[in-house]
């Protein structure tokens, strides 16, 4: 009956180490979601900014269409000429 508790112990005290393992693994796993998450958020921000621009190009494209050269360049464009 001895043998019987000590193998049981046995069992207990694999059980709980891999119970401990599962946990700093999992711990470990947390913490790696949340940094790619975080990474996630970043560059879906970064791709929703380039998105605009995109739109905004587009869009200036589409208002220029059958326009000459010279209506197309902005005051912008005139200014940054002036300056050099």
């Amino acid at each position: 009956q001895l043998s019987e508790l000590h193998a049981a112990f046995d069992d207990y005290k694999n059980k709980y180490a891999l119970q401990q393992t599962l946990v700093i693994d999992l711990e470990a796993t947390e913490s790696k979601l949340a940094e790619v998450v975080q990474e996630r958020d970043t560059l879906l921000t970064k791709v929703e900014g380039l998105e605009d621009r995109v739109r905004a190009l587009e869009d200036k494209l589409n208002e220029t269409e059958g326009k000459s050269a010279y209506d197309v360049i902005t005051e912008e464009e005139k200014a940054v000429d002036r300056v050099g």
